[in-house]
């Protein structure tokens, strides 16, 4: 069993954010505790007065991320999906979906070049599945809005059964498998709305298992070098 060397939770704490403060605190299932509840209440006025969280790359900016995964947190930290925090940060989710079903981060962010990950002009498979868990969440899976990121999704996936962050990464001008984190969310979550026989559902999670069995190789070789790496 891998042993960490150094505890990190008293860094944590002394240095993270309150959203990574919190995250943390749901994961050790901590969210009642009085250091839970203030960093909700830091991180809830931390949000715009449209509903946005401000853009962690720029915090002049609101940013499609942190709006998402900020309101996945305040739900998930005992936060109403009818209160104002959570239904104003859906409310404006729903108005920067892009054309084809799916969400990208705000143009006006820039993005340094090494997040490759991520794109404020096209859709990005991960991004968009928060959003669909964020709305199936709040009990909205069945409309229209969801069902068309379900639907871009699905058209997403690759030949070989994975997703690229966005059509135009690296891994896809490479031809590579996929992003393999992309590709277990996305697998995973089609696997809870469409069931586990559905075919997107085994062919993402074959793909993420030899994405597995890649690295486990890479561990024993000592070093790892693909052509086909990128997102």
């Amino acid at each position: 069993m891998m042993r960490l060397i150094h505890d990190p939770l008293p860094l944590i704490f002394s240095h993270g954010d309150a959203a990574t403060q919190l995250s943390c605190l749901e994961f050790l299932g901590l969210s009642d505790s009085p250091r839970s509840r203030a960093c909700q209440l830091a991180l809830v006025q931390q949000q715009r007065a449209d509903g946005a969280f401000p853009s962690f790359l720029d915090p002049s900016e609101w940013g499609t991320v942190s709006t998402t995964r900020n309101a996945l947190l305040l739900l998930s930290t005992g936060l109403p999906a009818q209160g104002v925090n959570v239904a104003s940060a859906i409310r404006f989710l729903l108005q920067q979906q892009n054309d084809d079903g799916g969400w990208c981060e705000n143009p006006a962010v820039e993005i340094p070049p090494e997040r490759l990950e991520l794109n404020n002009q096209r859709s990005v498979t991960w991004m968009t599945a928060d959003a669909v868990e964020l709305l199936r969440r709040v009990g909205m899976g069945h409309r229209q809005e969801c069902q068309a990121g379900l639907q871009w999704l699905r058209g997403m996936q690759n030949r070989h059964g994975g997703w690229y962050t966005y059509s135009g990464a690296i891994g896809e001008q490479r031809d590579g498998p996929g992003d393999p984190d992309s590709t277990a969310q996305i697998s995973f979550l089609l696997g809870e709305v469409l069931g586990e026989g559905d075919p997107a559902y085994l062919r993402g999670r074959a793909s993420f298992e030899r994405s597995l069995d890649e690295c486990v190789q890479d561990v024993d070789r000592g070093y790892r070098f693909r052509f086909s790496d990128g997102a």
